[in-house]
Order: structure tokens, then C-alpha cells, then sequence
């Protein structure tokens, strides 16, 4: 595994600015007779963020050989034991994601996100926006798309503790996979997520 990143950070008059950049790769392990081999691992990441005025203002673009993808995910289900009855419940498909064979049309990952975040005194919001395409269930011809949405604000009371309220929105969807089971299907094509969460944080 080998991994390098650079970063130049610095101010124009009130204009501040962040650049950075880098990539990740692996080797996989190596297959021998009738083992499926797998592709290595190579993602590249670039961003960069811009202040000016309580404005802060970002955006990222990554990808490459995530190998970010299911090949099998038949009775693969993550799982937690009741306490109480020792029953074991399992959770959605649960599959861990595995590597892309290395044979085959496999898409590779692709991942953008933008968001913006504004203060003024002990009030700040902000907002997030990202996509992520990648292969998804090999035995699919359409890739996976993961689409998320966050906004979100905070209120410094006093030092050290702050009061905020956030909505997340999250969306995951795949052609012609059921995405409870794992399998091919029509159904259940896209599951989406909404959570709105009120809080306080304390930092010291």
C-alpha cells in the first residue's frame, strides 16, 4: 500500500485559500488455478477551498480503482444478537463491498461534492452536496448512484458548547438490482434516507 498527498495553504489579502491533492494504491492478492483475480487499487483525489468574509466555500472530485463493488451477496447480511433472546437479526443486505474482478467491463468509482458554509458571531450554516458512481453488483449492467444532501446550522452559546439542528437526505439507487436482497430484481431499485437531528456539542 502506498499513499501520497500534497496540500498548499495561503491567503491573497482577505482571500484565503486551501489546494490539495493525492492518491491511494494497492496491490491485491494474487490468484492462482481457477481463483477470480482482482483488480488493484488506484484513487486520485483533488480539492480545494476558498474563505473570504465568514464565507467558506469547497468542492472535491475523487476516483480511480476504488474496487467499491459487490460480486456476490447471497447470505452475506450484517447481523447483531438480542441480548435478551440471543436471536440474531439481520440488517438490509449488509454486504461488505469487494473487490472488481479484474476481467470484464467494470466501471471504476467516481465521486464529487460542493458545499458552502457561512458565520456571522456565534452562528454558522451550511449545506453539502455530493454524488458517487461506481459499479455496484457486477451481475448488473447499470452502475450504483449514491446521492446526498446535508444542511445544517450551529449556535455558539458560550465557549466550548454549541447548539445545532442538521437534515440529512440521503438516496441510493441501482437498475435492475433489489437493493434488500442483493440480487437482480425490479423491485426495490432505490432506498432513500431522511434524518433531521437537534443537539449540543461540547468541546473542551
Amino acid at each position: 500500500i502506498w499513499d501520497a498527498m500534497l496540500r498548499y495553504r495561503g491567503s491573497f489579502g482577505p482571500v484565503g485559500l486551501v489546494v490539495s491533492g493525492g492518491a491511494v494504491g494497492a496491490e491485491s492478492i494474487g490468484a492462482t488455478g481457477t481463483a477470480q483475480s482482482y483488480q488493484n487499487v488506484l484513487v486520485g483525489i483533488i480539492g480545494t477551498q476558498v474563505s473570504f468574509a465568514g464565507f467558506t466555500v469547497g468542492g472535491l472530485v475523487s476516483g480511480g480503482k476504488a474496487n467499491y463493488a459487490s460480486t456476490s451477496r447471497t447470505n452475506q447480511s450484517l447481523g447483531f444478537s438480542n441480548p435478551a433472546s440471543g436471536a440474531t437479526t439481520s440488517y438490509g443486505n449488509g454486504a461488505p463491498l469487494r473487490p472488481l474482478p479484474s476481467d470484464g467491463n467494470n466501471d471504476t468509482l467516481f465521486l464529487w461534492q460542493i458545499g458552502a458554509m457561512y458565520t456571522v458571531g456565534p452562528v454558522t450554516v451550511g449545506v453539502a452536496y455530493h454524488e458517487v458512481s461506481y459499479e455496484g453488483s457486477t451481475a448488473a449492467s447499470s452502475n450504483a448512484r449514491d446521492r446526498g444532501l446535508g444542511i445544517g446550522g450551529s449556535y455558539a452559546v458560550a465557549p466550548g458548547m454549541n447548539l445545532y439542528a442538521e437534515y440529512l437526505y440521503g438516496r441510493r439507487a441501482e437498475n435492475g438490482v433489489n437493493l434488500q436482497t442483493g440480487q437482480l430484481g425490479a423491485d426495490n431499485n432505490k432506498t432513500t434516507a431522511n434524518v433531521f437531528g437537534l443537539g449540543v456539542a461540547f468541546n473542551w
